[in-house]
């Protein structure tokens, strides 16, 4: 008898879970958008009850991971011992140096900074961050959250303590606070995508109670609150270049009134949650952050109003030191805006650069991207100009264009300059000049 060879079935394949589809995803080096956005939609669409499956299986501890590296918090600070041996190998090689005699037979005359490459790498890891950040908020809340509705306990019900402890302690935070103390408009506005991602974060976070602490302390000793100290300058900072200069551009920045307007929509909820998490706590418990002098960030259309300075005797009592007191009478002259030019378009005050003016239209097509790059300029200015009774610089915008500026110096202490007062004309020619040395 014959014995018929049995054919047997072959073993289904593996099914791929979720968790291990957008692990390959995030395991990929570098990153791929289009794999990003799958992973990101994955986690956007998983409900409640299967996102504490991602979290076991590694995804939002390989998400925080791959956020520190792509934003590189970390890449200066070593460990002791580590900062132990970098001491002792420049201390060998300087003795070899030293042997040789500084200068022979050392180094190299050739640079090897390659700087679009490093452009590009910049600007790839900065790509990164942004899909990371995404789906992070993906977890959090949902993908381009709008944030118009309060949410219930019972919808971040997965968000347990190794959770919060997780994304609280991640890089996000330290991300936020080195981020948010840029007050160069200029910057943010070739950044914006990244500046958005990161506050989104920080709003979703927001949303969570278990997180909002780590919004309002400190990180560490020496950092600042993200919820009561840095939002709301940067959220001033940034409306001060669409209210206080958008007569001088001629035309709108949409994209700028965009990211703008959703950046108003974040800090409301971050302050908010601040609000509702220290409305609980004692006195003592708070983060005291406010100041007796109005912080310099906040600059906004009322730096251009001419309004009257309070009594000087009220200022006195309430600032007794020079610095102080100097600064609260001249800081609304620090920044102004004065009608320069007249009816029939002729400069009513001498300026040294009249046939340039004459010869530059601001509002012209070409001319368009060099007059929002100098009203951001103009915004961040408060920011950065000093002033004190030592040495101050006070500038003056014409009311109709932002390229005509009147600048004046207080001659700084202990130099040949001091006690004195320079005006100087400041104007933006359209073209690099070119001078015969």
């Amino acid at each position: 008898m014959g014995s018929a060879a049995s054919t047997g079935t072959p073993e289904p394949e593996k099914a791929i879970t979720v968790s291990d589809r957008i692990a390959a995803y995030l395991s990929e080096k570098p990153l791929r958008m289009a794999h990003m956005l799958k992973a990101t939609k994955l986690i956007n669409n998983s409900s409640p009850e299967e996102k504490p499956v991602l979290f076991e299986n590694g995804i939002i501890q390989t998400i925080c991971e791959l956020i520190a590296e792509s934003g590189s918090v970390y890449s200066s600070q070593r460990t002791d011992s580590e900062e132990r041996k970098r001491r002792q190998t420049r201390r060998n090689s300087s003795s070899t140096i030293v042997q040789r005699g500084v200068g022979y037979g050392h180094g190299s005359t050739r640079s090897k900074w390659n700087i679009e490459r490093t452009v590009e790498e910049r600007l790839a890891r900065e790509e990164h961050l942004i899909w990371l950040l995404n789906a992070l908020n993906a977890f959090l809340y949902c993908c381009s959250p709008e944030f118009k509705t309060k949410r219930q306990a019972d919808d971040y019900t997965y968000i347990t303590a190794p959770v919060v402890r997780e994304i609280g302690e991640s890089a996000v935070i330290v991300l936020l606070e080195y981020h948010l103390k840029n007050d160069s408009v200029f910057d943010v506005s070739e950044h914006m995508e990244l500046y958005q991602a990161l506050l989104e974060t920080a709003a979703s976070m927001a949303s969570v109670p278990a997180l909002v602490p780590y919004l309002v302390k400190p990180y560490a000793e020496g950092a600042k609150s993200i919820a009561k100290e840095l939002v709301q300058p940067f959220k001033e900072i940034m409306c001060a270049y669409t209210s206080t200069w958008k007569d001088q551009m001629g035309s709108p920045d949409f994209r700028m009134i965009d990211f703008i307007e959703k950046i108003e929509i974040y800090t409301e909820v971050i302050l908010q949650a601040a609000r509702e998490y220290e409305r609980n706590l004692p006195d003592e418990e708070r983060i005291c952050t406010a100041s007796a002098m109005r912080p310099r960030a906040m600059q906004s259309e009322m730096s251009l109003s001419r309004r009257p300075a309070e009594s000087l005797e009220d200022r006195t009592e309430a600032s007794p030191d020079i610095s102080i007191l100097y600064e609260k009478a001249l800081k609304h002259l620090q920044v102004q805006s004065h009608r320069f030019i007249g009816n029939y378009g002729k400069l009513v005050i001498p300026f040294t650069f009249k046939k340039d003016i004459r010869n530059t239209n601001p509002f012209s097509p070409s001319l368009r991207e060099r007059t929002k790059r100098i009203a951001k300029e103009l915004a961040s200015m408060p920011n950065t100009l000093p002033l004190n009774a030592s040495n101050s610089i006070f500038i003056c915008v014409d009311e109709g264009r932002c390229d005509i500026i009147k600048v004046l110096i207080s001659g700084p202490d202990d130099t040949p300059y001091a006690n004195g007062l320079f005006e100087f004309d400041v104007f933006f020619p359209t073209r690099q000049e070119i001078f015969d040395l």
